[in-house]
């Protein structure tokens, strides 16, 4: 005996859409005119056609308080242009340079910096006796006094170890720079500086 299957087309009903309301329109109300008695006229102020008119409203039987026709702001309301301030740090950690309204700066620009550093940086003698030269890359942070702490290498010629020492050195002797502003303020702000070695 071979059963066939059979195919049932159970239909789902079609979903319920729930049917919202609306907001009522805002309208003012006008009461035409009416021919009557003098005795049966109620005894108020007539509604003047030019105000009706200019009133962004609907015209209609009755007042309706609705909102207004312009589309909602996403926008917070405001009292007028304000400054958009960037939120503080935490006092420990130093704020993105991209922040900041004022960098860090050494006493004099940075022409002044290159100046003092190369004053008095010491070529490493093991370094000029391999011919180990190029670029060392450094980071630190400049307090909110202007004092520098926390540096770092990021990049060294290849075997210029000692180059970074001696870089590492340098910086930690510098005078106070003047420190970064943001929002007013005095920050700390990581500074990356590139120092060049190279033999005559």
């Amino acid at each position: 005996m071979i059963i066939e299957p059979r195919i049932i087309n159970i239909e789902t009903p079609p979903p319920v859409l729930s049917t919202l309301q609306p907001p009522p329109k805002a309208a003012i109300a006008y009461t035409p005119s009416v021919v009557a008695p003098d005795n049966d006229v109620p005894e108020e102020k007539p509604q003047d056609i030019q105000t009706l008119l200019e009133d962004p409203r609907d015209v209609g039987a009755k007042t309706i308080e609705g909102p207004a026709d312009d589309p909602p702001s996403l926008d917070p309301p405001t009292d007028g242009l304000g400054i958009v301030e960037t939120p503080k740090p935490a006092d420990d950690d130093p704020v993105d340079p991209f922040v900041v309204n004022k960098m860090p700066s050494f006493p004099g620009g940075e022409s002044e910096m290159f100046k003092w550093i190369y004053k008095h940086i010491v070529y490493p003698e093991m370094a000029r006796e391999a011919g180990t030269e190029g670029a060392v890359v450094l980071t630190f942070v400049v307090g909110k006094d202007g004092n520098i702490s926390d540096i770092a290498v990021v990049k060294t010629p290849a075997g210029g170890g000692i180059l970074g020492k001696e870089a590492t050195r340098v910086v930690q002797t510098m005078p106070k720079w003047s420190p970064g502003e943001a929002n007013g303020h005095a920050v700390k702000v990581r500074f990356t500086l590139p120092i060049r070695f190279a033999l005559k």
